[in-house]
């Protein structure tokens, strides 16, 4: 047990017996052994730290009036430091000349560079940048405010920026606020007043003085405060001027104790508790630039969406010969009506193409069909399109060249077919797939089709290994030049056969296709739910959207009066509801334009996903709000 021990008690033992106490001496010699021989285990040190920075003391105090410092000093409790400020920080209203920040210690000096103006409240907004130095806890929503009048401004506007079309939260986005009205000032400018939304979109602009504004949101690319880059900028605005309206701030005078006790109190609230600082609810006044009397609401909080204009001048973004029967050429967005073709260089009295345009109106395959014209190794065409603008349309014209380039030949790859016959035609199903219900099994043509021969088709109900001949028909589908639908009643947990004989389909270009042979079969029924959504209030043309849960489109339809849409076939799961108020009619979602005064089109999300059950049937109503 003692070999541990790195000394012998041989000649010390007799002597220390004589002069010390027993009881003293077996103490010292237990602690030694374990001083020698035990592991030493630090101690736990407590429960984690979780109190942010408090303040001390600062020069100026807090909400000081008569003030004009140049600089700012805030003492905490605790040594911090700096995280995000460049992101965090902000200043209202905005200097030319972003102030100095430094941090030492336990210490945060703000040096303000610019003269300050008079009988102005400003407030330095730290966000969440300043945390302690062990466990990085922030000092929340921090705003330093001092004003260099005798009063500091006491009124308070709230509200939450989301994104136009998805509805979903907007972070950092700079909110802000001008007292002059005309259009421009967003362009030219700088805020009276700023601050940035958080995580969830909230923001809330504090102490702004008694005054009607302009309000504007803005995801500032560049970080100037000023709207210089339409068409890249995601903005939002009111086109109406707001008045912010609340209660005082300061009742009765503060020491600075108790300014600084203010501060820990309620900027460490919740962060979207949407009360004033006196514990009252704020009310907010909207006012018609036009008529100033004319007073609506958008209720306590506002809600702004979040858009970028489309102001690119429509064009031409690519042009090609893929191949010698085929040209492609692109737009770098939808145009309106279908472009028209002028061919430069070959007489046009016989019909020489085919025109294909894609389903967004954003790209064309031209298909050559006249054997001279495809013998041309270069084709020039005048392109006449039209640019649907917010005021106008306009009438475009660009000349295209298309040159072909035959592809160098290579040896033949072993197991790959040369057939075009084999080539023209492919389906959307495979050889022993088990078919959704509801499903539609498409042919998809690799040119456009001439002519289809039914007779060589054939679809069987394979019921105890006995083919039954199926009714059928097939339609083009109304999108794509190229694609053909077949429609059949197929029952559920079934066998199929689809037979193409040769030569069932003919391109334009005089290719038939080759056989084809698919079995397959169709799910069971009770595999699917269904929704009948039953849509009142409806009041406007509306387009409604069916959402699965990663917000895929999977079905759509138009309407403009109380109606009922039944959704069959439905996987099991959660779904989303979107309506669009599809003002122009257009059949699709349109952003919105500043100048022009114009918001994006409405867009209303159901508010709570809809759960679809395997076997059941679900009828839910939605009522579509008026504002």
């Amino acid at each position: 047990m003692f070999a541990c021990m790195n000394f012998s008690f041989k000649n010390i033992y007799p002597r220390i017996i004589r002069i010390l106490p027993s009881g003293f001496i077996f103490a010292v010699f237990i602690s030694s052994f374990f001083h020698r021989c035990a592991n030493i285990v630090p101690p736990t040190g407590g429960p984690r730290d979780t109190i942010p920075p408090r303040i001390v003391s600062s020069n100026p105090p807090l909400y000081s009036t008569n003030v004009s410092p140049s600089n700012i000093t805030i003492t905490f409790d605790e040594y911090i430091e700096l995280r995000d400020l460049q992101q965090q920080f902000l200043i209202s209203p905005p200097q030319e000349e972003r102030p100095e920040i430094r941090q030492r210690g336990r210490a945060l000096t703000v040096n303000l560079k610019p003269v300050l103006e008079e009988n102005t409240t400003y407030s330095l907004n730290f966000g969440n940048a300043i945390v302690d130095l062990n466990e990085g806890n922030p000092f929340r929503n921090f705003q330093f405010v001092f004003s260099t009048g005798p009063t500091i401004d006491s009124m308070t506007i709230e509200g939450r920026v989301v994104s136009a079309f998805e509805k979903k939260p907007e972070e950092n986005i700079t909110v802000m606020l001008y007292p002059n009205h005309y259009d421009s000032v967003p362009m030219k400018e700088i805020p009276l007043y700023v601050t940035r939304t958080d995580k969830e979109g909230y923001f809330k602009l504090r102490h702004l003085r008694n005054d009607t504004f302009k309000f504007f949101a803005l995801k500032d690319i560049n970080n100037n405060y000023l709207y210089d880059r339409p068409g890249s900028e995601a903005i939002a605005f009111l086109d109406t001027l707001i008045f912010p309206t609340g209660f005082e701030y300061l009742k009765t005078p503060k020491t600075d104790n108790d300014s600084i006790k203010e501060v820990h109190d309620h900027d460490h609230d919740s962060e979207h508790d949407h009360v004033d600082e006196e514990g009252d609810k704020l009310s907010i006044q909207l006012f018609s630039p036009v008529n100033e009397t004319k007073e609506s609401s958008f209720g306590k909080e506002l809600l702004l969406p979040l858009f970028t204009e489309d102001i690119a001048k429509q064009y031409i973004s690519s042009a090609t010969r893929p191949a010698r029967n085929r040209l492609f050429f692109t737009f770098n967005r939808a145009y309106g009506e279908k472009p028209q073709l002028t061919p430069l260089g070959f007489p046009t009295d016989l019909p020489w193409k085919i025109l294909e345009t894609s389903p967004k109106n954003d790209s064309v395959i031209v298909w050559i069909t006249d054997s001279l014209v495809l013998q041309m190794d270069t084709i020039q065409l005048e392109v006449k399109f039209t640019d649907p603008r917010p005021d106008t349309v306009l009438l475009l014209t660009d000349t295209l060249r298309f040159t072909f380039m035959a592809p160098r030949e290579g040896p033949p790859q072993r197991g790959r077919t040369t057939d075009a016959a084999a080539q023209i035609i492919s389906l959307n199903i495979r050889n022993r797939e088990v078919v959704d219900l509801g499903k539609k099994i498409s042919f998809l043509a690799a040119s456009p089709v001439k002519e289809i021969d039914t007779s060589k088709i054939f679809l069987f109900n394979i019921i105890d290994s006995v083919p039954e001949p199926l009714d059928f028909r097939i339609t083009q589908h109304p999108n794509y030049l190229r694609r053909f639908q077949l429609d059949a009643i197929l029952e559920q947990d079934s066998e199929f056969r689809l037979e193409l004989h040769p030569a069932a389909f003919k391109d334009s270009y005089g290719n038939l296709s080759d056989s084809v042979l698919i079995e397959f079969k169709s799910q069971k029924e009770i595999n699917y739910g269904s929704l009948i959504l039953d849509l009142k209030n409806v009041n406007d043309h509306l387009i409604i959207q069916l959402l699965d849960e990663k917000d895929n489109l999977l079905a759509e339809h138009f309407i403009s009066n109380d109606s009922k849409i039944e959704y069959k076939y439905l996987r099991p799961q959660l779904y989303r509801l979107r309506a669009i108020l599809d003002g122009n009619k257009n059949g699709r979602w349109d952003t919105g334009n500043y100048l022009l005064g114009i918001q994006p089109e409405r867009i209303i999300m159901h508010a709570e996903p809809v759960t679809v059950r395997a076997a059941w049937e679900l009828e839910h109503a939605w009522e579509i709000p008026n504002n």
